[in-house]
């Protein structure tokens, strides 16, 4: 569906709706980031009013944010350097018109690059476009903070798919993740605006105890809401049944650094269908999904509005849920486990408050009731991941067994599984999720094999 340009508001502080997943583009997509040039910068943002009149970017300077960063992406940060007509100076930043000094680009990479097929790939894309063309359509009521988007496109191919989002930076006053404290925990004033941040995402998408969620929401946003897919009962849960009885199951099983959930991992081999069933159920609203620290933008600490504000970026795993995915998520493992035993109750009261000033009744019992079967949603995670988790947990024991060096990125690595382990774990523990597993139904004699080779060959 592309939209035409011509009935956006010039004003760039806003979102447009300037976004191809079918039909003419204003340029072919460039394949790689060394592909987005000034030229092409300067034709999709002028067609989309992103730029004064008069304005035309001359060059621009790359700086590599990440390869393969949100989740599949290669994302840079573009410095822009304008000229203006005869010479005129550059217009007022308090103008409708505000040339952007600096932008972010994601690119989708070649399929050989990615952790999913291409068919994947393609839908986590459109669902980050959608989100953020979402909350932008007429700015967000809820509050919610979030980059601003100018121009998407995604195209598939024979040979490969191509698809860019091109973003505005967050702006002032929130401050960058910083580099390396992925695995250190929140504080509690950057906890509660991360908190409130969610609850306000929730909100703007939330559709209650809808029979059919993923209808409903494509009804409340009709542009994009096809593009969003919910949770799906068999999907889901087949497909975890494929990995845990084709490889993932013994890769769990051999890790000690797994010990203490080798139990929950032989009942889930049993019981996947029942367990997604459990998570289907509502109420429903957009979860982001991967709702870990560097992936929220926040006030620096001391400074006002370090306790309330916090802008969330990358939705590539936004998908029609439970809220209470990304509370779990959040609060087990950014939080230290004493932090999150002392204050998940006020954190949890801080959510439904601010979800109440919404509108939405969903109250802390409810949050604390179904809050614990989703620290089983990370296990999931793990099983989708686990061999790889296997390779690269033995390649770092092995080499300390033996003496030989590891390097810094390796350490790093380690360290950071390690404490969202020990955090997810205590969780569970806490609990008592085996449990609540246990009087689940098995899964028993119920076939997966064709469910699952349809979704690889898709």
């Amino acid at each position: 569906m592309a939209s035409s340009s011509s009935s956006v508001s010039p004003n760039p502080r806003r979102p447009l709706h300037a976004h191809a997943f079918s039909g003419p583009l204003i340029a072919p997509i460039p394949e790689q980031l060394d592909g987005v040039t000034a030229d092409y910068l300067s034709l999709v943002l002028k067609a989309n009013n992103v730029i004064s009149p008069g304005a035309s970017i001359s060059s621009v300077t790359e700086t590599v944010l990440g390869v393969g960063t949100g989740f599949n992406s290669n994302t840079s940060l573009f410095k822009i350097n304008y000229t203006y007509e005869g010479g005129r100076p550059p217009p007022d930043p308090d103008a409708p018109h505000t040339n952007p000094p600096v932008l972010v680009v994601k690119s989708m990479p070649p399929a050989e690059e990615t952790m999913v097929p291409p068919f994947l790939l393609a839908r986590i894309f459109k669902a980050e476009v959608a989100t953020l063309i979402t909350l932008g359509d007429k700015v967000s009521p809820t509050g919610t903070q979030f980059p601003v988007c100018f121009y998407a496109a995604l195209r598939k191919g024979e040979t490969r798919n191509v698809g860019i989002i091109i973003m505005a930076m967050v702006e002032a006053p929130y401050a960058a993740p910083r580099a390396g404290t992925q695995y250190v925990s929140l504080s509690i004033p950057h906890a509660r605006a991360g908190i409130l941040n969610l609850a306000r995402f929730h909100a703007h998408f939330w559709v209650g105890d809808s029979k059919d969620p993923a209808k409903a929401i494509a009804e409340k946003f009709p542009e994009t809401g096809r593009h969003f897919r919910s949770i799906t009962e068999r999907e889901t849960g087949l497909t975890v049944r494929y990995l845990l009885e084709t490889g993932s199951f013994e890769d769990i099983l051999a890790l000690p650094e797994f010990a203490p959930i080798h139990g929950l991992t032989r009942m889930y081999a049993q019981k996947s269908l029942a367990i997604v069933r459990e998570l289907r159920k509502g109420p429903y609203s957009m979860s982001h999904g991967d709702v870990k620290k560097d992936n929220f933008f926040f006030v620096e600490e001391g400074q006002p509005g370090a306790d309330e504000k916090a802008a969330l970026c990358d939705f590539q795993l936004a998908t029609i849920c439970s809220p209470v995915r990304d509370l779990a998520y959040y609060i087990v493992l950014c939080l230290g486990v004493e932090e999150r035993r002392e204050h998940l109750p006020g954190l949890v009261k801080c959510y439904c408050a601010e979800l109440k000033k919404n509108g939405i009744d969903f109250s802390e019992e409810q949050v604390l009731r179904d809050l614990p079967k989703w620290l089983l949603w990370p296990l999931l995670m793990d099983c989708a991941t686990a061999t790889g988790t296997r390779k690269e947990c033995e390649s770092y024991r092995g080499k300390q067994e033996r003496g030989e060096s590891v390097t810094d990125e390796e350490a790093k690595l380690y360290d950071r599984h390690e404490v969202f382990r020990q955090r997810a774990f205590a969780a569970i523990e806490d609990f008592d999720v085996e449990a609540i597993v246990s009087r689940l139904g098995n899964d028993c004699g119920v076939p997966f094999m064709g469910c699952c080779c349809y979704w690889a060959l898709k």
